[in-house]
This record gives structure tokens, C-alpha cells and sequence, in this order.
């Protein structure tokens, strides 16, 4: 039997186009049985106001309103994203009978109405955005 630790299960957040000068989709990372997956979380940021460190959106003074009024609304679909993530680490540890399908109960956690995609793939689904 594979054993699984949950509390090691993490994700992060990425930019498409970290050094871009258009607002970038923000994707969500995680690594599941060696393969990565990336979910598009349906917002986007400019790079130059993207926290590597802190991944999310910076707000402050320094920005103009519809600026910063973009940030909030992709900080606040991080927060759900990570809030998400969280019940489907719960998900898993209540039902481990899902763990041979955890991709798929990933997808539907994270986001029920977009498709998971491994890495290879990610052209395709941004596409699709």
C-alpha cells in the first residue's frame, strides 16, 4: 500500500508570464503522484504587481484605483482558492478511498466548472480562458 501525507500535499500560485508587461493569467500549482498540474483560477495581474514571496496581487497607495480594484478581486479568488485546497486536503483524509482518483477530486474542489491539466497541456486550456 502507497503511503500519503496529506499535510505535504501544497500548492502555489504562478504568473503565465511572470516578466510580461500584460496582465497574466495567475494559475495554481500543485504536484500530485509526480506530475504537475496548473488550474487557471479565472483572474489575472499585472507582473509588476504580482509578490512572488507573498503570491498575491499588491495593493496600496502606489496603485490607481482600477488597479487596485483588479488586485482585490484576484487576491479574494486566491483566498478561495487556498480555502478550496484546504477542503480537498480534509476531502482526502475523510475519504481515502478517493485517493486513486484525487486528480479528479481535485479538479472539482478547486474549480468544478474548468479541467485539470498536466503540464504539457497548459497551452491548450489557456486557450480556452
Amino acid at each position: 500500500m502507497e503511503q500519503i501525507f496529506i499535510e505535504e500535499l501544497t500548492g502555489h500560485f504562478n504568473l503565465r508570464e511572470p516578466k510580461g508587461r500584460k496582465p497574466s493569467a495567475i494559475f495554481f500549482v500543485v504536484r500530485l503522484d509526480g506530475k504537475q498540474y496548473k488550474l487557471p483560477i479565472g483572474v489575472k495581474c499585472y507582473p509588476k504587481f504580482w509578490s512572488k514571496r507573498k503570491q498575491e496581487c499588491y495593493t496600496g497607495v502606489n496603485i490607481s484605483e482600477l488597479d487596485q480594484k483588479n488586485n482585490l478581486t484576484a487576491n479574494q479568488q486566491i483566498i478561495m482558492v487556498k480555502a478550496r485546497f484546504l477542503e480537498f486536503k480534509q476531502y482526502l483524509c475523510d475519504n481515502i478511498h478517493q485517493l486513486d482518483n484525487k486528480v479528479e477530486v481535485l479538479r472539482r474542489y478547486i474549480l468544478p466548472d474548468m479541467r485539470t491539466t498536466k503540464k504539457k497541456e497548459v497551452v491548450d486550456l489557456v486557450q480556452c480562458i
